[in-house]
């Protein structure tokens, strides 16, 4: 068998097809921009799926600045493209927008401080750097957020059940077990 395929390049045509048919609307808009940087990434980051779905998210962002799921998108793309762990072979698919990834989520956290994806991929992407102490502090605020939305009564099924909440565990477990003197 050969390597494992995903849907999302075929799934373009698709979407090109749906956006001339149909009234532009923000969900298809996502959708599509959602296939492309999939089907760039399964291609080793391919730079014209990957600049298509930038645009995208970008315009989208601009649409309306208030969801952040757009620049929370753009922070994957540019972080995941520009790390050699997410290209072919371990080589660097030769972007180097991490600096712009940060930025975003940064911006994304201050206007939402609770947001935990946005914290959840800064302190993912922290550790994927080597900045250990700096991930755990962030996966502590991390922590604390989901606490505190629990004490709200706004976490379903309990801190046990969270799925977010055991993730952030096991990583703050692997830090400590991994790098002890990380204080």
């Amino acid at each position: 068998m050969g390597a494992e395929l995903h849907f999302f390049e075929p799934a373009i045509p698709y979407f090109e097809k749906a956006l001339l048919l149909k009234p532009v609307d923000q969900q298809l808009l996502f959708e599509t921009a959602l296939a492309y940087a999939n089907a760039s990434k399964d291609r080793g980051w391919e730079t014209t799926r990957r600049q298509i779905a930038i645009d995208l998210f970008t315009h989208l962002s601009i649409q309306d600045p208030r969801d952040s799921r757009f620049p929370f998108q753009l922070a994957l793309i540019y972080f995941d493209s520009s790390m050699a762990d997410s290209s072919w072979e371990g080589v660097s698919a030769g972007f180097h927008d991490q600096d712009k990834a940060f930025k975003i989520l940064d911006d994304i956290i201050k206007k939402e401080s609770r947001n935990v994806p946005a914290r959840f991929a800064k302190a993912n992407f922290l550790y994927r750097l080597g900045k250990v102490d700096d991930s755990k502090e962030e996966y502590l605020k991390v922590k604390k957020t989901i606490e505190d939305l629990n004490d709200a009564g706004l976490v379903r099924g309990g801190l046990e059940k969270n799925d977010s909440y055991q993730n952030v565990l096991q990583n703050l477990k692997k830090i400590e077990e991994t790098y002890p003197r990380s204080e």
